[in-house]
């Protein structure tokens, strides 16, 4: 097939047409690296996908709307469970195992408790300030789901 594309474009085509695409993946190779040394400064705020900052709403607790900011407590004993084995996933580093690069996320079935950690994606850079969204993330989405009585991590999914 290599053969029969290079001969239609003759080898002088197929040469620049290699180098335009190592060019682009270069481009897109440097574009990430600024986004990932982006995400690692200190943000004082909540942060969203693309690495915004969300618009900080204090909640007064009180009235129907409040419960969207609130979780059963019962979560919390799963949380803590969550937390420590995203804690201990060994192929990330410390950086993407800081908090501030997630997202999470409470529901549950049944039988178990899910913990939703969903990794914000990356922003994409204009002049050193993030100016919309990168498909790619700082972190790992990854969710697990805890058994109810034993309080034990029964699944973990790793999302790429």
């Amino acid at each position: 097939m290599k053969k029969r594309f290079a001969s239609l474009l003759g080898p002088r085509a197929a040469a620049l047409l290699l180098f335009w695409s190592s060019c682009v993946l270069a481009t897109q190779d440097a574009a990430v690296s600024e986004a990932r040394e982006f995400v690692q400064r200190a943000h004082l705020c909540g942060l969203d996908h693309g690495y915004q900052c969300s618009e900080p709403v204090e909640s007064d607790f009180i009235g129907l709307d409040a419960d969207r900011a609130m979780v059963p407590g019962s979560y919390l004993a799963a949380w803590q469970v969550a937390l420590e084995a995203f804690r201990s996933i060994e192929d990330l580093s410390s950086g993407e195992k800081q908090l501030q690069h997630y997202k999470i996320g409470f529901s549950e079935n049944e039988t178990q408790y899910v913990v939703h950690f969903q990794a914000l994606l990356l922003p994409s850079m204009s002049e050193g300030e993030p100016s919309g969204i990168m498909r790619g993330t700082f972190g790992r989405t990854t969710r697990y789901w805890i058994n109810k009585d034993s309080m034990k991590v029964e699944k973990r999914l790793y999302y790429k």
